[in-house]
Parts: structure tokens; C-alpha cells; sequence
């Protein structure tokens, strides 16, 4: 199963990002900002197909502010409504954008 594992780096705050064939099971990555090591492994990946996958903050946050999706896109993907979305934006203090269509 191929898949991301995206993670916030503890000492320097980067998002960090590591894409997948599936046949990882542990790997050591480092950070390119701060030179922090991790250890990897396949169990720390959230499908993005799974229904709790919007509960994970890092894969909330780069869906709504890396990618600029919006609440009700994320919400088809995990199969909720936009106002679950919402919560969990807030509970993760993920700052919301206006509602309405973005002025171009």
C-alpha cells in the first residue's frame, strides 16, 4: 500500500514528509532544516483513505493549509460532514479560512 507519513520535526517545527511503495518498515530520515534523525516506521503511516485519517493533525494541516483544501473537500474524502472537519481544525488550533468562494 503506498502512502505519506507526514510529521511535524520536535525540534524545529518543519513539516516533514516521507512518500512510500508500501514496503517500508523502518527507515531513518533527517531533518534538512535542523539535522534532527527519526526513525520511520510503515506503522506510524495514516492511509489517506481511512475514515479517521482527518483526526491526525499533521495530514489535517498540510490537507487544509499546505494543499488549500477546502472543509468540504476533505470531508468527502474521510466520508464526514464539513462541521467534523471544523472540529477537528479547531481542536488542533488549525487556524479556519472565511467561508464562501475565494476571491481571485
Amino acid at each position: 500500500m503506498k502512502g505519506r507519513i507526514i510529521f511535524e520535526c520536535r525540534d524545529c517545527k518543519a513539516d516533514l514528509t516521507i512518500e512510500h511503495d508500501g514496503a517500508l518498515v523502518s527507515s531513518k530520515h533527517i531533518c534538512v532544516q535542523c539535522g534532527e534523525q527519526y526513525l520511520i516506521s510503515l506503522a506510524m503511516m495514516q492511509p489517506t483513505n481511512s475514515k479517521n485519517t482527518y483526526r491526525n493533525e499533521a495530514w489535517l494541516r498540510e490537507a487544509y493549509e499546505g494543499n488549500m483544501r477546502s472543509m468540504a473537500n476533505i470531508a468527502k474524502q474521510c466520508a464526514v460532514s464539513p462541521m467534523t472537519i471544523h472540529k477537528w481544525l479547531v481542536t488542533h488550533g488549525i487556524e479556519t479560512r472565511p467561508t464562501g468562494r475565494r476571491k481571485e
